[in-house]
């Protein structure tokens, strides 16, 4: 069911947004450390090593696809916050039209260039295979997940959680079964894991989308409603192409960090991969409150309800920034303990590098809260210059720190990298919400 968040209690409708996303990404999260475990585990730490090394070339890509499926629920929650139903229709046939297109073309375009951007990052030769294998199979792919995730994302903009939620869980069952049965099945541990992925978001898009045009008419597109109009297509590239190419510069930052990684050798590169599962883990949460509050703020600011915005932020705050105190809590005293899950005890040396970059990013969380929160505020209110702006700061400063660790940098210098840029980030982020709630113009 589809909700109405321009009426009622702030507080409590943030809370009934953020519980199931919440739930959502734990569950998302929570296989993906299957991945990593079955890999670690039933393969090797070889094979953890290689898919480790390609995440950011898979969050490259799949970062600037969400930013643009961001960007499009925005639009959405804009429409139906403001009560246009005959416009919430339009901008979904436009934003399965143009994400379908996009995905496709950055997919192919990604797969060509994909063994260069390997060699670029630094990627060992003795897990090079492994690793381009893996890869080209989830960016092959990578249209299917573009459409499921935008149809989320559109549930979602429109108050429903909870849909998003069950097709997201029988995704993540199907996807730890077929890993465990592949890697048993097939030759190719990494190939195994890569393919069990794409099936089983294959089976949960077939499944969400027939769901979606019997269940609900907003979906379910006549002839009338098959048209393609300029002004709504060049609507949704205006919010979601900035949105897009937020997360794309941020994550070119995260490349160069996997540069210097990879420079470290294979087991700084399974270390760092197994805390960086626990960092992903722990930003779950504080990505759920942002989400939820991009939801909230995007129907608001469609209403033009200034103060209710106000009045959400403030719960906000508090839900992320005390989450990411309670989250490194539980780092600092049972880091090592939930690290041997991802990794074999026995790799002291994978362990210890691991725990190493848990105890330094755990005490910067309520940075990576701040910035999660109060990108998407300034996102739901379509504000995307500022957040872009920021990304390209980010992108900066890790930058110079990866030139800094080419020349003379440590392991210790290594897992600062994140949690000071975290900072750096959070700080402009706050200002430009304090800055955008005084436009006058904006809300007339």
């Amino acid at each position: 069911m589809f909700h109405n968040l321009t009426e009622g209690n702030p507080y409590k409708l943030i809370i009934r947004l953020s519980v199931p996303i919440l739930i959502s990404y734990l569950v998302q999260q929570m296989y993906n450390m299957v991945d990593t475990m079955v890999v670690g585990r039933m393969v090797g730490s070889f094979a953890l090593a290689a898919v480790g090394s390609t995440g950011n070339i898979y969050f490259l890509v799949s970062g600037f696809i969400m930013g643009l499926t961001q960007g499009f629920a925005t639009v959405a929650a804009n429409k139906f916050g403001a009560g246009a139903d005959k416009e919430v229709k339009k901008t979904i046939y436009h934003a399965l039209f143009l994400i379908s297109v996009i995905s496709v073309f950055l997919s192919v375009t990604a797969l060509f260039f994909l063994e260069g951007f390997l060699a670029l990052m630094n990627t060992p030769e003795e897990i090079f295979k492994e690793a381009y294998c893996y890869i080209s199979i989830i960016i092959a792919g990578m249209v299917i997940t573009a459409v499921l995730n935008l149809l989320y994302a559109l549930f979602r903009s429109l108050g429903d959680t909870r849909t998003p939620l069950l097709f997201l869980l029988f995704s993540s069952i199907l996807n730890v079964i077929l890993d465990i049965c592949f890697v048993k099945w097939m030759a190719n541990g990494v190939a195994a894991v890569a393919c069990a992925t794409i099936l089983s978001q294959m089976t949960a898009l077939i499944i969400c989308g027939v769901y979606t045009i019997k269940s609900r008419e907003v979906f379910r597109m006549k002839k009338q409603d098959r048209v393609l109009e300029g002004d709504s297509i060049k609507l949704l590239l205006k919010v979601g192409v900035p949105m897009a190419a937020q997360a794309s510069i941020t994550q070119i930052g995260f490349l160069a960090l996997q540069s210097a990684i990879n420079a470290f050798g294979v087991n700084v590169i399974a270390g760092y991969t197994a805390g960086n599962k626990l960092e992903q883990f722990c930003l779950q949460p504080l990505n759920a409150f942002g989400a939820a509050m991009a939801v909230y703020v995007g129907q608001n600011y469609g209403a033009r309800k200034k103060d209710r915005i106000k009045e959400g932020v403030k719960a906000g705050v508090l839900l992320a920034v005390g989450t990411s105190f309670l989250l490194a809590g539980i780092l600092r005293g049972f880091g090592a303990g939930l690290l041997g899950f991802v990794v074999e005890s026995a790799d002291r040396e994978v362990l210890s590098y691991g725990l190493r970059y848990v105890n330094t990013f755990s005490l910067f969380l309520w940075g990576v809260a701040s910035i999660l929160l109060f990108r998407n505020i300034l996102q739901g209110m379509t504000n995307v210059a500022v957040p872009m702006t920021v990304g390209a700061l980010e992108l900066a400063a890790r930058i110079l720190w990866v030139i800094f660790l080419y020349r003379n940098g440590t392991y210790g210098m290594l897992c600062l990298v994140n949690p000071v840029t975290w900072v750096i980030a959070a700080v402009p982020l706050i200002i430009g919400y304090f800055w955008m709630m005084h436009q006058k113009e904006k809300w007339e």
